[in-house]
């Protein structure tokens, strides 16, 4: 006769609030992350009143803590007693989820032979350019790979990526693999643009039409945003285009299209308000 050892079994209650608060702890983690806090003492540095043993005991699930603990992390960490205590509703977007971001230390490049190196697939490759808006600019002709579009960008100018929700790629009706990031430096462009925004080019337009904001090559190999009228239309590769600047005090040219490189027309702007 043999006798099964009898295993100490943990008592169901206590098994479901041990996992409670864990999870719990997990999604304080998270939100706390999400606030922009390095870790336990960043957080007890900006909140002296708290204990950190027992704020760092609740983040681990070694101890759970109640509703009214949670209503007090949640304000410090701007999120929801819902979502963080009875795990309701969205979590809160980390910083590294939406917005810019460096690509690693590998050269990334964007072209027809390479494809997005060094870019996730969702990303929106920020070029290094000066949109010049009044003189200057970097060359982006150089050592590079040819983009679908027929340009050429170098590994070089490509500086980082943006993650955009799909909400806000949707209402622009666009793909991330469509759409290009330029900085943007001078004032020939305000008060439209003004400089430290950053500008939103869809880069299957590449034709003027319709008359609009547009990103294009300038004399000297790097890239500026105009507003081109069609002035011309006789053909395609014949017409005349006036170049504008919003800004007054740069008087507008003219150009033939077949002299022109249109990198992408202008959907959107990301900058200061004010």
């Amino acid at each position: 006769m043999y006798l099964t050892p009898r295993v100490p079994t943990v008592p169901m209650k206590q098994e479901r609030r041990e996992t409670d608060n864990f999870a719990r702890g997990r999604r304080l983690r998270l939100a706390r992350k999400a606030a922009g806090y390095q870790g336990p003492t960043d957080v007890i540095r900006r909140h002296p009143s708290w204990n950190i043993n027992t704020y760092k005991a609740h983040e681990l699930g070694r101890n759970g803590f109640d509703a009214d603990t949670a209503a007090e992390y949640a304000i410090a960490f701007n999120t929801t007693v819902d979502w963080l205590y009875y795990a309701r509703g969205d979590a809160p977007i980390m910083p590294d989820e939406y917005g810019p971001r460096r690509v690693s230390d590998e050269e990334a490049t964007v072209g027809r032979v390479t494809g997005r190196r060094g870019i996730p697939p969702d990303g929106i490759p920020q070029f290094d350019l000066t949109a010049g808006l009044g003189g200057g600019g970097v060359t982006m002709h150089a050592e590079g790979v040819p983009h679908k579009s027929g340009h050429t960008y170098s590994a070089d100018v490509v500086r980082g990526y943006w993650r955009l929700p799909d909400e806000v790629l949707g209402a622009l009706g666009l793909r991330a693999r469509d759409v290009a990031i330029l900085p943007v430096q001078g004032d020939s462009m305000a008060d439209t643009l003004t400089e430290g925004d950053f500008v939103f080019v869809d880069i299957r337009h590449t034709l003027p039409s319709p008359d609009g904001l547009y990103a294009l090559a300038d004399e000297f190999g790097g890239v500026v945003v105009k507003r081109l009228e069609v002035v011309s239309p006789r053909s395609e590769e014949d017409a005349l285009i006036r170049v504008i600047s919003d800004n007054p005090r740069h008087s507008p040219k003219e150009r033939r299209l077949s002299e022109m490189a249109i990198f992408g027309r202008v959907v959107r702007r990301f900058g200061v308000v004010g």
